[in-house]
């Protein structure tokens, strides 16, 4: 790099611009004048402050979003799908059993091409719903509103206690299902075909009453089996989750 001398008059020059700039005043005032070294030290130390206040509200704006756009958090038991980051409405989807099979990962990949830029969480049933919002909350999301509620087979369980809870929709594919009900609230929709239960009876005869007073949609074909339930559920009622 070439080093250039600056005479004395050009140095006095530069020093004197230098100073109007941290002043905020026409070089030519200054001329002539006493320089206020106190107050130039004042204005250099609120330029330093306000870049340093300015760097650490970009910095922590930073990493809130990095948090709340996160597309995917996952566990072995749960996975929470965000496909939008501004929307503040989650839904949830608790699976069957045995989880490692039936569980978060499989109410997932049934779910391929259903749920558009929903948000989604997928959960094996052993996570309560408590659980479920604290994942949400240690990960930076606030303000957040469970909007949906489903489950499948035993995650059906998990679903049933939360009947009455405010929900846009509650859904109930081919679910465990410890009593008949006569009636199901009408943001409830539930699927079943209740030969899909012969191991379990009391399950079986409560979900066969309840398809007999149209209280659960019955699937009839037989080509549709118990695991072929959630496809079927989201195809008629994804948009309502």
């Amino acid at each position: 790099m070439k080093k250039v001398l600056l005479t004395e008059s050009e140095l006095k020059d530069f020093i004197l611009s230098l100073i109007a700039k941290i002043l905020g005043v026409n070089k030519d005032k200054l001329k002539n004048k006493e320089i206020n070294v106190d107050k130039i030290e004042d204005k250099i130390n609120k330029v330093i402050k306000s870049k340093e206040t300015e760097s650490n509200t970009n910095q922590n704006k930073k990493t809130e979003n990095e948090k709340v756009t996160q597309p995917t958090i996952k566990s072995n038991s749960y996975i929470v799908d965000i496909k939008n980051p501004k929307s503040k409405d989650f839904t949830l989807i608790w699976g069957g059993m045995p989880s490692t099979q039936y569980g978060a990962k499989f109410m997932k990949n049934q779910a391929k091409g259903y749920f558009g830029n929903k948000n989604v969480i997928y959960s094996n049933y052993e996570n309560s719903l408590e659980t479920l919002k604290n994942v949400l909350k240690n990960n930076g999301i606030k303000n957040f509103r469970i909007k949906s509620v489903s489950g499948f087979s035993r995650g059906g369980i998990n679903t049933w206690s939360q009947l009455n809870g405010d929900y846009d929709f509650i859904g109930l594919i081919d679910p465990s299902t410890p009593k008949a009900y006569n009636k199901l609230p009408s943001n409830t929709k539930m699927i079943s075909r209740w030969e899909n239960w012969s191991g379990i009876p009391s399950y079986q005869k409560n979900i066969k009453t309840m398809e007999q007073n149209k209280v659960s949609l019955r699937i009839p074909s037989k080509t549709y089996n118990h695991l072929e339930m959630p496809k079927i559920f989201y195809e008629k009622y994804s948009n309502l989750m």
